[in-house]
C-alpha cells in the first residue's frame, strides 16, 4: 500500500514497465499511457466526476474509457491508456 491512492500521468510514455516498477510502494493504482498521448490529455471534466462517483479502480477505468473515446477519431492513431496496480515483480 502506497502513500497515494493513485497517480495519473498526463504525459506520453509513462506506462512502461520501468515506471510501474518504480511506482510500487508509492501508489496503489496508476493511470498512464504506454505510447503517445494525444494533445487533449487525460484530464477532462469526467476526471473529477468519476473520482467522486465511483471507488478505485472503477473510477480510473471510467477515466481511461473517456480518454479513449475522446481521442480515437477516424484517421488518427488510436490512443491507449492503462490502469495498473503496481506490486511485487516476480522473477
Amino acid at each position: 500500500v502506497g502513500p497515494f491512492a493513485f497517480v495519473a500521468f498526463d504525459s506520453c510514455e509513462m506506462g512502461s514497465i520501468e515506471t510501474v516498477y518504480e511506482m510500487r510502494g508509492v501508489a496503489d493504482w496508476l493511470l498512464a499511457c504506454e505510447d503517445y498521448e494525444p494533445w487533449a490529455g487525460v484530464l477532462s471534466g469526467v476526471f473529477a466526476q468519476a473520482l467522486t462517483a465511483r471507488p478505485l479502480p472503477d473510477s480510473l477505468v471510467a477515466i481511461a474509457r473517456d480518454f479513449v473515446a475522446r481521442n480515437n477519431a477516424p484517421g488518427v492513431d488510436p490512443a491507449d491508456i492503462s490502469v495498473f496496480r503496481p506490486g511485487p515483480v516476480l522473477a
